[in-house]
């Protein structure tokens, strides 16, 4: 028999096309005495042209059913051990460092930072500092943000310290005059929207024995804290919540037919494969300059003496379209993840290889649906071990301006630029007694 969408020879049996993934039993085609196909594990990526692309609905039920079935739902996304985590092979490669100087400010127990926004007329700064101490209640951080043109200024201060968050802003207008405010508030306060989403999820939250000073150890992040409140929410998660997950991506079909449940138990393993994956692709993968020129252009390098300038530009939707061929080449190699994924096809009644055809195809579509936005260019600074002084990150976008004496908008070629600069590493000591006396001036005027 052939496709009724786009003409590809199939098994006699066939329920879905391999190639574009259309329903056959709906309407079904003339069958023709053909073989049937052998099936292998080498999916065939090259550009097809049915007659109709499959509804976007089916793009979304099938990432949304894998997403949330690997953990990367609220139960999951936020507590699967971080990517990149562990013993991963040493790169050189642009992005490979560029995820390596990011990672490594979490091992860091202070530093200074900047962050200024350049996006034409909506320009704005942000400054401050972050110093971890014993606890997270002895630890402190600073923000400081300006912004303003011709007609408006505004400031605002957020200091964090003993548990406790105090603020300070205050605007003005041409036309309306001065305005500040302060607000005080402990943190424990702005979790409980958190903790009442996790209750409704039917998790008990008292059960997790969560304590924030905990998150803070010696001047680290502690990560043996996160790992507890991972392994505690996957033991008290109600996994029958995942079927009100499914029914919010419009992946209500796989609800009744995939046992979700069963992979609890399994996300720290899929959280280890999905490292590996990862890595392979950004530490070993793209290593290869053939493999890395497939989505990085502009590439330079100046080495000084204490540091290192990496320059290049990304592609979005190059890199999204490697990416994803590299995780369907490679995706056999993980026995839990093709494990999972192999249980998704056999609910549509699909083989592996039938599904990862079908899977690839509909994200090409995706990809070509949104369109090329452009490169994102990079330069980043870090030092000999990795630690990132400054980064900009750039990218061209459209800017709409009202017309008023057409009453129409017109759009103009915007550059939007964000630098990032990071300094004294491992080297601030906040004022306490400054801190303090910012606290109780919050305390006093908040509304």
């Amino acid at each position: 028999m052939y496709c009724t969408e786009c003409g590809t020879q199939l098994d006699d049996n066939a329920k879905f096309c391999t190639k574009c993934g259309a329903d056959q039993t709906k309407a079904a085609a003339p069958a023709a005495a053909v073989p049937a196909p052998v099936q292998s594990q080498s999916i065939t990526l090259e550009p097809i042209a049915p007659a109709r692309k499959p509804a976007a609905l089916k793009i979304v039920s099938i990432v949304a059913a894998a997403a949330i079935a690997l953990g990367l739902g609220v139960a999951g996304f936020i507590f699967i051990p971080k990517l990149l985590a562990g013993s991963r092979p040493k790169a050189n490669n642009c992005v490979a460092v560029t995820l390596d100087a990011i990672e490594n400010i979490a091992g860091l127990s202070s530093f200074e930072y900047k962050i200024e926004v350049d996006g034409g007329e909506e320009n704005f700064a942000i400054s401050g500092y972050l110093s971890l101490g014993k606890d997270l209640y002895d630890s402190a951080f600073e923000l400081r943000a300006d912004s303003g043109d011709d007609s408006y200024r505004s400031e605002t201060r957020a200091l964090f310290h003993g548990g406790h968050l105090g603020t300070y802003s205050s605007s003005f207008y041409d036309d309306w005059g001065d305005y500040e405010s302060y607000e005080y508030m402990a943190v424990e306060e702005l979790l409980e929207g958190v903790f009442d989403m996790l209750s409704e999820m039917g998790i008990d939250v008292d059960a997790i024995g969560f304590d924030m000073r905990n998150l803070v150890k010696n001047g680290r992040f502690n990560n043996d804290e996160f790992n507890k409140i991972s392994e505690k929410l996957s033991d008290l998660f109600d996994p029958s919540t995942l079927s009100d997950l499914l029914d919010d991506f419009g992946a209500d079909e796989f609800a009744d037919d995939l046992d979700i449940s069963k992979y609890l138990d399994k996300l720290p393993k899929i959280g280890e494969e999905l490292n590996k994956m990862v890595e392979g692709f950004f530490y070993v993968a793209c290593e290869k300059e053939a493999f890395l020129s497939e989505f990085v252009s502009g590439l330079d390098v100046a080495k000084n003496k204490d540091s290192t300038t990496y320059k290049f530009a990304v592609n979005p939707s190059k890199l999204a379209g490697s990416l994803t061929k590299y995780i369907i080449d490679n995706v056999t190699k993980y026995p839990e993840i093709s494990g999972l994924l192999e249980e998704i096809a056999d609910s549509r009644k699909m083989t592996l290889d039938e599904f990862l055809s079908f899977a690839s195809y509909n994200m090409r579509v995706a990809f070509e649906e949104m369109g090329d936005a452009g490169d994102i260019r990079f330069s980043l600074t870090v030092s000999k071990d990795r630690l990132p002084e400054n980064l900009t990150v750039s990218f061209d976008t459209e800017s709409w301006d009202y017309d008023y004496s057409t009453g129409e908008y017109k759009t103009s070629a915007l550059t939007v630029s964000v630098r990032i600069t990071l300094s004294n590493h491992n080297k601030v000591k906040p004022d306490l007694d400054e801190i303090e006396n910012f606290m109780a001036i919050a305390n006093k005027n908040a509304d």
